[in-house]
C-alpha cells in the first residue's frame, strides 16, 4: 500500500479493499452494495457504523472479514 495512505488516513473498509486490490466498483459488485454508499462510507460522508446489518454483512463476506473488523475506529 503506498505510504500516503495509512490507517490513520484511511478507513478500515478502504483498507481491507485494498489489501484485496479491488476497487469500490468491484466492492459494490462483489457484495451487492451500491456503489454509491461504499463511496460515502470510505471518505466518511455516512457513518459505516449506522449502516443497516444486511450491508454490512454483505460487505464483510465480501472482504472476507468480520463486521467489528469494518466498523472500528483508526487505530
Amino acid at each position: 500500500m503506498p505510504d500516503i495512505l495509512t490507517k490513520s488516513t484511511t478507513s478500515a473498509l478502504t483498507h481491507y479493499r485494498l489489501a484485496i486490490g479491488w476497487t469500490q466498483k468491484k466492492l459494490a459488485e462483489k457484495s451487492g452494495v451500491n456503489l454509491r454508499t461504499i463511496e460515502n462510507w470510505e471518505c466518511g460522508r455516512t457513518d459505516i457504523r449506522k449502516a443497516s446489518a444486511d450491508k454490512l454483512q454483505r460487505v464483510a463476506r465480501a472482504l472476507k472479514c468480520s463486521i467489528e473488523d469494518l466498523i472500528k475506529e483508526g487505530e
